[in-house]
């Protein structure tokens, strides 16, 4: 063999395994990483009974019981209104943050997402998470809760009385004994009012129970009337509504069980304890008991 045939023979091996890497390359597939959604930005008025709210007040838009209102151009990215009755509004951008999906956390909403916006801790009114949408959302509460009262700090102990003694020694001052500081008092949520619960739409009125505790959802219920109570168990969970049942009197909850689906009425049967099932059960309607037994 001639050292030219053997030249040709190793460029044309080469020439081969680039084609096949090029190929195996080629045939590889690409790395798909998910793209979180931009925040959903509002901004709007905001009123507390009836008049402009005051500047420095906190507003909140929780998803799941978490707050997840950002700007950055407030303290610690707090929003807050604007001393003109406002938020969101020129540069301080009220934005509700979005879930990355490519992370196992929850940074955020995601489509269809219900938001819950409170001002100053009260329940103001809900929306829909959309990512990358701006809104105009006028907010308005009847009150705001009071913030706590700082505890004042105990002035300093004063200095040894008598100057200097004799030999320019110093007598060594009696530890003042440390005092313990009052605790802060935490502030408490505003109650629910039932008022407010029926002149929502059912929308807000079901964000309003599901953000509340088991107890004041049932203090509500039981001030309700028969139809708004039965739309709302209507839009829980079973689970929810099983809970908020097992806390009603016999009588709010068989007037609610008789009333809802039946399919819904059966789920919650199933999840309160036996005691409250079989008070309510044979409470109810022949008809009624057996289709659900």
């Amino acid at each position: 063999m001639t050292r030219i045939t053997s030249r040709w023979i190793v460029l044309l091996g080469l020439m081969l395994g680039f084609a096949l890497f090029a190929v195996v390359d080629g045939l590889s597939s690409p790395v798909v990483r998910a793209v979180p959604l931009p925040p959903a930005v509002f901004w709007g008025s905001v009123t507390v009974a009836g008049s402009p709210a005051a500047g420095g007040i906190a507003i909140e838009a929780r998803i799941n019981g978490f707050d997840y209102a950002f700007s950055s151009t407030a303290s610690n990215n707090t929003p807050t209104t604007a001393g003109d009755g406002t938020y969101g509004r020129d540069s301080n951008v009220f934005q509700v943050l979005a879930d990355d999906p490519s992370t196992s956390a929850v940074e955020g909403g995601t489509t269809g997402d219900t938001i819950a916006f409170f001002v100053g801790g009260s329940f103001a009114r809900s929306a829909t998470f959309r990512g990358g949408s701006v809104t105009q959302l006028d907010l308005s509460v009847s009150s705001i809760a009071p913030p706590p009262a700082p505890t004042p700090t105990p002035p300093p102990p004063p200095p040894p009385a008598g100057g200097v003694p004799p030999g320019g020694v110093i007598p060594s001052p009696t530890p003042t004994p440390t005092p313990t500081p009052t605790p802060t008092p935490v502030p408490q949520p505003t109650p629910i009012a039932p008022a407010d619960v029926e002149n929502a739409t059912l929308e807000e009125a079901v964000a309003i129970v599901e953000e509340a505790t088991v107890e004041e959802a049932a203090q509500v219920f039981e001030e309700l009337t028969t139809e708004t109570a039965v739309a709302i168990t209507q839009q829980l969970s079973a689970e929810v509504a099983a809970a908020i049942v097992e806390r009603l009197t016999t009588e709010t909850a068989v007037a609610i069980i008789e009333a809802i689906d039946l399919t819904k009425a059966a789920a919650i049967i199933e999840l309160v304890e036996p005691v409250t099932a079989a008070s309510i059960v044979e409470r109810l309607g022949t008809a009624t008991a057996i289709d659900l037994i």
